[in-house]
């Protein structure tokens, strides 16, 4: 796909755990609370790993042990793991230089006048914005 995507599943439709792929090796995961342990029957067994890295909900991922366990999963915490800031901020930086070369496209969504920011940020708040939203004066 354009995106880069083989699949999208969106966790805000009911059922949305049902419409995943079985045998995902690593899940990049930032929602945290309860939507994390919703992914586990998707994850391959025995070799699986969770990468969380965020608490949009609010709350660290609830993982109970023996859930991970029993499947033979991993569960790595990157936002307290020593030296992931450092990391993030390295990928920053290689970010900036790439966009500074002109060798980065952005996704942009939409361009709005300066006088709708109020409707911009709205957008970014309810997650309708698949992209960067362009505020022009």
């Amino acid at each position: 796909m354009e995106r880069g995507f083989d699949e999208v599943v969106n966790h805000r439709e009911e059922g949305w755990q049902e419409k995943l792929p079985r045998g995902i090796d690593v899940v990049f995961e930032s929602i945290g609370g309860d939507s994390a342990g919703r992914l586990l029957d998707a994850m391959t067994a025995g070799t699986g790993r969770m990468m969380s890295y965020g608490l949009l909900s609010g709350d660290w991922a609830r993982i109970e042990a023996f859930e991970l366990d029993a499947r033979g999963l991993r569960l790595v915490d990157c936002a307290r793991r020593d030296g992931w800031l450092q990391r993030v901020e390295a990928a920053r930086t290689t970010v900036l230089d790439l966009a500074v070369r002109g060798e980065l496209r952005p996704l942009i969504d939409s361009h709005l006048p300066l006088a709708e920011a109020a409707t911009a940020h709205r957008r970014f708040e309810d997650r309708l914005a698949a992209g960067k939203i362009i505020l022009t004066p």
